[in-house]
C-alpha cells in the first residue's frame, strides 16, 4: 500500500514585468490567479492578480482586468481597495494587475460563522461599504456584483477592521461599453437585481442598491432574501417573487431599518431608492442608530450628501407662468422702460431723430389764435378815446370763438402816459406791419418777414417780444 502522497504546492512563476516576485498564491479561479508578491524596487508586499495564459488573447477577459483597474482609480476611496499598477509583461505576455494586500476574511466567511449580527456590527461593517459604493457611483462607476465575497473586512493599524470593497472586474463604466452580450446576466444570482436578471443594458446604481439591501437581509436575518435550489430557480424567483420582508424573518427588529431594507428590495427599480446615499440616510436616521453615540459617530464619519446625481431641470418648469390674481386685487402699474437710453453722444441714424413735421392742424390753431388776437385789439383801438391810454376788453356777453382754444391771459403793463401810444401785446408767432395809417394788425401768415417800423413812429416807444411778453423800448 502505498504512502500518500502530500498535496503538491503550485508552482509560482517567475518575475512579473521585471518587478513583481511571487510568494505564494491566495486563490485561483477560472479566469486567473492571485499571488502575494514583493516589488523587487521598493520592497512593498502587494496583491498580483494574473490572467490565465489561454486567456491572454481573449479581449473580453483582458477588458475585464483593464475596468478593474479603471473602476478602482475614478472611485478612489478608503474603502476600495486601491489599484497600484496594471499592465502586460514584455517578455510572455502575462496581463496582471497590482493592487493592495489584505489582511483578514471577507464578509461571507464572517456571515457563515456568527450570522445573525448585532444591530451595531452591522451598521459598522455595512455603512463604509456604502459610502465606498456611493462615492464609485458618483464616479460613474457601477459595481454590478456586490455580495459578501467582495467586501473584504481588512485588519488595519491597531486590529480595527476596514471594510473594503473589491472585485469590480464586471464594472459598469459610464464612458465605456458592455463587453458581455445583451441578455447574458451579470452577476451573482443571490445577490442579482431583478433587472440584472432580465439581462437589460441599463444596468444603473440601483443595481448596487439591490445588493446592498441583501448584504443588510443576510446580516439582520441569517437568511438570504432570494432562495433557490440552483440557478434556473434563482432567477425564476428574482421574476417571479414578490419584494422581501425582512420584519417577516426578524421581527423584532426596528420598524425603521426593515422599512429601508425593504425599500432597497423592491423588485421594480422604479419604485426602489433612487441612490446609495438615499437609503444610508434613512438607516442612520433610524431612532435605533441616531440616538446612540456610535450612531453619532458614524453619521459624523460618513456624510452621505442628499443626491448621489446631479439634479434634473424639468424643461416645463422654466416656462413662464401666468399670475392669476383675485377679481378684487389691484395689480400694480409696472414701471415703463424707455424705449432708447439717455445718451449725449450724437447718433448718426436718421430714424433715431426724425424731424418734426407741421401739420394742417398747428397751422390752423396757429391763424385762428392770430386772428382772434388781431379782432380784440382792433375793436380795443377803435373804442378808446384818441390820445387817450386805456386798453378796452370784450364784453362779457360776448362767447369766446368756437375753434379757438383758451389762451392765458397776459397781464397788462400799467398805463403809460397819455402822449404815447398803447401798444397791444403780440404773441409770439406774430409780428406787427404797417396796414395804411390805421391802427396795427396781426398777422400770423407773415412770420417769416421781420417788422419794419414806421417813419410816423419816430420817437416812440417800440414794443419787443421776448418769451412771449412785450417789452418797452425807450
Amino acid at each position: 500500500m502505498s504512502a500518500p502522497t502530500a498535496p503538491s504546492t503550485p508552482r509560482l512563476p517567475g518575475i512579473v514585468a521585471g518587478r513583481y516576485q511571487p510568494v505564494r498564491e491566495l486563490g485561483r479561479g477560472g479566469m486567473g490567479a492571485v499571488y502575494e508578491a514583493v516589488h523587487t524596487w521598493t520592497g512593498r508586499r502587494v496583491a498580483l492578480k494574473t490572467l490565465l495564459p489561454h486567456l491572454a488573447g481573449d479581449a473580453g477577459a483582458v477588458e475585464r482586468f483593464r475596468r478593474e483597474a479603471r473602476a478602482g482609480v475614478q472611485g478612489a476611496h478608503p474603502h476600495i481597495v486601491e489599484v497600484l499598477d496594471m499592465g502586460v509583461d514584455p517578455e510572455d505576455g502575462t496581463t496582471y494587475l497590482a493592487q493592495e494586500l489584505l489582511i483578514g476574511e471577507d464578509l461571507a466567511a464572517l456571515l457563515a460563522r456568527a450570522a445573525p449580527l448585532a444591530l451595531q456590527r452591522t451598521y459598522e461593517l455595512l455603512v463604509p461599504v456604502m459610502a465606498a459604493l456611493d462615492a464609485a457611483h458618483r464616479a460613474g462607476v457601477v459595481h454590478r456584483d456586490v455580495k459578501p465575497g467582495n467586501v473584504f473586512l481588512a485588519r488595519g493599524a491597531g486590529g480595527a477592521v476596514v471594510p473594503k470593497v473589491i472585485d469590480f472586474g464586471i464594472a459598469a463604466l459610464a464612458d465605456v461599453a458592455p463587453v458581455t452580450r445583451t441578455g447574458a446576466p451579470i452577476g451573482t444570482p443571490q445577490y442579482m437585481a431583478p433587472e440584472q436578471a432580465r439581462g437589460v443594458r441599463d444596468v444603473d446604481a440601483r443595481a448596487d442598491v439591490w445588493a446592498v439591501g441583501c448584504l443588510w437581509f443576510e446580516s439582520l436575518s441569517a437568511a438570504r432574501p432570494v432562495a433557490g435550489d440552483n440557478y434556473q430557480a434563482l432567477i425564476a424567483a428574482l421574476l417571479t417573487a414578490p419584494a422581501p420582508s425582512l420584519r417577516a424573518v426578524a421581527p423584532a427588529l426596528p420598524t425603521e431599518v426593515c422599512a429601508a431594507v425593504e425599500g432597497a428590495l423592491q423588485p421594480d427599480r422604479a419604485r426602489r431608492h433612487r441612490d446609495m446615499a438615499t437609503l444610508a440616510r434613512l438607516l442612520l436616521a433610524a431612532p435605533c442608530c441616531a440616538g446612540e453615540p456610535w450612531g453619532k459617530a458614524l453619521a459624523a464619519a460618513y456624510p452621505f450628501p442628499l443626491a448621489s446625481e446631479p439634479a434634473r431641470v424639468d424643461p416645463l418648469t422654466l416656462a413662464p407662468t401666468t399670475l392669476q390674481l383675485p377679481p378684487d386685487t389691484a395689480v400694480p402699474p409696472r414701471a415703463e422702460t424707455p424705449s432708447r437710453p439717455h445718451t449725449t453722444a450724437p447718433t448718426t441714424r436718421a430714424s433715431d431723430t426724425p424731424p418734426r413735421a407741421p401739420t394742417p392742424w398747428r397751422a390752423v390753431a396757429l391763424v385762428s389764435i392770430g386772428l382772434a388776437l388781431a379782432s380784440t385789439a382792433a375793436l380795443a383801438l377803435r373804442g378808446a378815446p384818441r390820445g387817450a391810454a386805456s386798453l378796452a376788453a370784450l364784453p362779457p356777453s360776448a362767447p369766446p370763438p368756437p375753434a379757438v382754444p383758451p389762451v392765458t391771459p397776459v397781464a397788462a403793463p400799467s398805463a403809460p402816459p397819455p402822449t404815447q401810444p398803447v401798444i397791444a401785446p403780440v404773441p409770439p408767432p406774430a409780428f406787427v406791419r404797417p396796414h395804411g395809417a390805421g391802427a396795427p394788425i396781426a398777422s400770423a401768415l407773415s412770420v417769416r418777414r421781420p417788422a419794419r417800423p414806421r417813419a410816423s413812429d419816430a420817437g416812440a416807444a417800440r414794443a419787443t417780444v421776448i418769451n412771449g411778453a412785450p417789452v418797452l423800448e425807450p
